[in-house]
């Protein structure tokens, strides 16, 4: 219970992986690789390579639950049109990687055309097999909202781009996972970083609640979100960036962001 997990336990998710960054300068991977190669290679599967550079994109719509946020916004604040993120898209495109929409089947469709997007989500490879390989073999992943997939980078040790991030859902620490976070704004007012860890946001992950108190959602310009992408590919190929460290110590979360904040 993530409500629990922030205050009662002196060793939860929000802080194991930054103890073991101030320790060991890293934060180690969560898979034993030479496993998870002998899985692959000891299974019979429709197996799907890339003979090219590649990440994968996530992103979470309504198609996952079949929401209908008319009825139910409880997680509203998680799933975003999948549109928004073309500059994106484009970007990593123009710097000669192809695109791997990961995911469930029957999800939005990206309105671009361009045989270096592959949708594999929708493809006769889609496996559990294949979502792993994948994942191990990406350069690093690109996630739109939030959901369960921004696990998958750290069991690799992998960089990744979590774009429209929910902050009043808190992100477990990762040194290689960089952030903006998805607006919001109450009577009018856009929150800052500093406002998610106020009382009314601190533990609050049912924007249910949040809209009846009237905070609502929007999204991030194109030219921040590919502020964002620029940003963030300099810092995965060892650059200077404008991502900071922002630091965090309140309940059991203790660690740092990296966050391009606007």
């Amino acid at each position: 219970d993530t409500r629990t997990d922030l205050f009662h336990f002196n060793n939860s998710v929000y802080n194991l992986t930054y103890k073991e960054y101030l320790n060991t300068n890293t934060v180690l991977p969560s898979i034993d690789e030479k496993v998870i190669n002998n899985i692959l290679k000891n299974n019979n599967y429709n197996k799907f390579t890339i003979d090219h550079k590649y990440i994968c994109f996530f992103n979470r719509d309504t198609s996952f639950k079949k929401e209908n946020f008319e009825l139910n916004s409880n997680d509203q604040d998680r799933a975003c049109d999948v549109n928004i993120f073309l500059p994106v898209i484009n970007f990593f495109l123009k710097n000669n990687l192809k695109i791997v929409i990961m995911g469930n089947p029957g999800q939005q469709k990206i309105k671009i055309d361009n045989p270096n997007i592959i949708d594999y989500a929708n493809s006769k490879y889609k496996n559990d097999f294949n979502d792993i390989l994948l994942s191990k073999n990406c350069e690093f992943f690109v996630n739109g909202g939030s959901s369960s997939n921004e696990y998958i980078p750290p069991l690799f040790r992998k960089f990744s781009l979590n774009l429209e991030r929910p902050f009043n859902r808190k992100p477990k620490f990762h040194d290689l996972a960089y952030y903006t976070i998805r607006p919001f704004y109450k009577n009018d007012k856009k929150m800052e970083f500093k406002d998610y860890f106020n009382d009314e946001l601190f533990t609050n992950e049912d924007f249910n609640i949040l809209k009846k108190l009237g905070y609502k959602i929007g999204y991030n310009s194109s030219n921040d979100l590919l502020n964002a992408t620029e940003n963030f590919w300099e810092a995965f190929n060892g650059r200077k960036n404008l991502f900071t460290k922002k630091k965090i110590k309140k309940g059991n979360i203790i660690n740092y962001y990296n966050l391009l904040d606007f």
